[in-house]
């Protein structure tokens, strides 16, 4: 095995990262450019195409797909004051009320659309994968490379000096 500089280590590591994600980010607008042109989805995310207003370039703009059958529900936000007691005295709060809203028909979904329901996004199976799949990497990643070294512990020796990670492993003059 050959021996690097620490610098080298660091550069060849950050490098390999930023072009992960660089080329990730890079990837995923080339072919949404593609798929928006073809008018299909993207990883469950459809996208329109626009023109930008200063320099005309082309623009990808997601937007959710309602769902096409009925029943169905619809949601909307509500605000709604609530008094907490303090120790101050008593404090009002706005929180927000999630009303639901049974819509047989595209008739009734029109009018609800009125009153200021929305449709209910849908959730992307892939990308919720995808996420709990990152976290729980995320987490091994912390015992990774701390499972080898159960015994060993971080020490810095200098002339006449030593220190260990337990505070009762430090030695002056020898």
């Amino acid at each position: 095995m050959f021996e690097t500089t620490l610098l080298f280590k660091t550069l060849t590591i950050l490098s390999t990262q930023i072009a992960i994600v660089f080329g990730g980010t890079y990837l995923f607008i080339t072919y949404a450019r593609k798929v928006a042109k073809n008018g299909k989805s993207f990883f469950g995310y459809h996208f329109r195409q626009a023109r930008n207003i200063y320099n005309q370039k082309l623009d990808l703009v997601p937007y959710p797909v309602a769902q096409t059958h009925f029943p169905r529900f619809m949601a909307r936000k509500e605000p709604v004051e609530v008094v907490e007691n303090t120790l101050l005295g008593p404090k009002t709060k706005i929180e927000h009320e999630i009303i639901e809203k049974f819509v047989r028909n595209a008739e009734e979904r029109k009018s609800a659309l009125r009153e200021g329901y929305k449709d209910q996004g849908i959730t992307n199976p892939f990308l919720v994968g995808m996420f709990i799949l990152w976290a729980i990497l995320l987490y091994l990643a912390l015992y990774s490379n701390g499972r080898r070294n159960v015994n060993r512990h971080a020490c810095f020796y200098a002339p006449k000096f030593t220190f260990c990670s337990y505070p009762w492993n430090f030695n002056v003059g020898g």
